[in-house]
């Protein structure tokens, strides 16, 4: 399932965003990982926009499954061996869910990009090795 900014949403009801990139708007969630558990956390920093991709094994297929969870992601902070990403909570509830039961990787975008691309077919090893 592809999400988007959590912040969408928020700044439509909000008329302004947080003051300071640490702090967390009416609504959200800051969620903080473990960095050495989260392929890529340690080069991410704090009001980073970022892309969470996760990988786990389809229990319909049994297939290693990676997507793109969530699409430009604020970083709050990363320090401490944490990092923390500002969520709404239906976007927390799929991290926590990803973070126990497979892998995720933090994708740094370039700074200037707030685009959010289409929805796509999630990645499989077979869709890698038929080049579909």
């Amino acid at each position: 399932m592809l999400l988007t900014l959590a912040t969408i949403a928020l700044l439509a009801a909000e008329p302004k965003p947080p003051a300071t990139p640490t702090a967390v708007m009416t609504h959200a969630r800051g969620v903080s990982l473990d960095v050495a558990s989260v392929t890529g956390a340690a080069v991410v920093k704090q009001g980073d926009h970022i892309d969470v991709v996760g990988v786990f094994t389809d229990p319909d297929t049994r297939q290693l499954t990676s997507t793109v969870m969530l699409q430009n992601v604020i970083v709050l902070s990363n320090k401490a061996g944490h990092v923390t990403l500002l969520l709404i909570p239906e976007e927390a509830e799929l991290i926590a869910l990803v973070h126990v039961a497979g892998k995720l990787s933090l994708v740094t975008r370039e700074p200037n990009d707030k685009n959010i691309l289409e929805e796509k077919k999630p990645a499989t090893l077979k869709r890698l090795l038929s080049g579909t």
